[in-house]
């Protein structure tokens, strides 16, 4: 019983041995997408290809892009439409730039919006809490709190929007 149990180990140990030279089914070559690409290339240079040479661009041409398109985040492949492959000779363009649409204005040439000044931000501050509204203009929340502002108690039963970052507490909005 010990040299049946010793000899079907060391078959089963020894077989990854004997097995390394037996192909495997299943596992194919992983495409090296550079020397795709090369042949392609070279191929699609060609001033008068025959029928063979066509099939061949055509047949790498399916190799590359389904192995070596980009993948999306999900592993979908991505599709490059509408996206500019300068010089793959795949006919992937399919909306090219025109020139005109080609913005050539440069930074000096666009002007800076003008810039509030502080007189100017704090009036427009002061006429929006004098609506009613928070220091930015917007409206405030459900207990009358803007950003950044907590609704607390500070005592009493007494509530008021406090910063979160400290500072004075002030009533709520209305």
């Amino acid at each position: 019983m010990k040299k049946l149990l010793m000899g079907a180990i060391l078959f089963i140990l020894g077989m990854p041995v004997y097995g390394d030279d037996v192909a495997t089914p299943g596992v194919t070559e992983r495409t090296d997408c550079a020397s795709v690409r090369a042949e392609m290339d070279r191929l699609s240079k060609t001033v008068d290809p025959d029928s063979e040479t066509t099939a061949r661009i055509a047949e790498l041409t399916a190799v590359y892009r389904s192995d070596c398109g980009v993948r999306t985040s999900s592993g979908r492949q991505a599709s490059g439409r509408g996206q500019i492959h300068e010089g793959d000779g795949l006919g992937l363009i399919d909306n090219p730039v025109d020139a005109a649409d080609v913005v050539t204005e440069s930074i000096a040439e666009i002007e800076p919006e003008p810039v509030e000044s502080p007189e100017d931000l704090a009036a427009r501050i002061a006429a929006n809490i004098a609506a009613g509204l928070c220091p930015d203009g917007t409206s405030a929340n459900k207990y009358g709190c803007c950003d950044g502002e907590r609704f607390k108690d500070t005592g009493g039963l007494v509530f008021k929007c406090c910063p979160k970052d400290g500072g004075d507490c002030v009533d709520p909005r209305p």
